[in-house]
């Protein structure tokens, strides 16, 4: 058998383009992909919109003109400045701390075999398997509201 008709053999085409056409499905998972998103990426593209807008007072939430005014001199506000160094600070700091334990954590659990190695794997998993948890619990209640 050549490489060229094991390679045939072994990859079949997509359920999706076999008829020549895209079955519901695959459009429905599209569209529900586009549609998380939107969701996730419209409050940043609101937020980057209305850093146009003119300002009118301490809150901007309706549009009163296209200006540059805001992005002349972005360090301009003292508080926004400090506020940016400190989130900078804490990431950088954050980040130090999950590397060098992380690094410390990982070479542990792949190395040695120890005491309690599995509830520390499973606790390093539990960031991983918490909202689904949370999102479980939110629609059995919702469901259980809806009868």
């Amino acid at each position: 058998m050549t490489s060229q008709a094991l390679d045939a053999a072994t990859s079949p085409e997509p359920a999706s383009l076999i008829k020549g056409r895209p079955r519901w499905g695959d459009l429905l998972l599209r569209l529900a992909a586009g549609l998380v998103l939107l969701y996730l990426f419209l409050p940043i593209f609101v937020i980057v919109l209305f850093s146009f807008n003119k300002p009118a007072g301490k809150f901007n939430y309706t549009w009163q003109g296209f200006t540059l005014e805001n992005w002349a001199d972005p360090f301009k506000y003292p508080q926004l400045t400090q506020a940016l160094k400190l989130s900078l600070n804490v990431a950088a700091v954050s980040t130090a701390i999950s590397l060098v334990l992380g690094t410390l954590v990982a070479i542990a659990l792949v190395r040695q075999r120890w005491r309690g190695q599995r509830a520390v794997d499973t606790f390093l998993v539990l960031p991983l398997t918490a909202p689904e948890v949370v999102m479980g619990a939110a629609l059995l209640t919702l469901f259980l509201d809806l009868g």
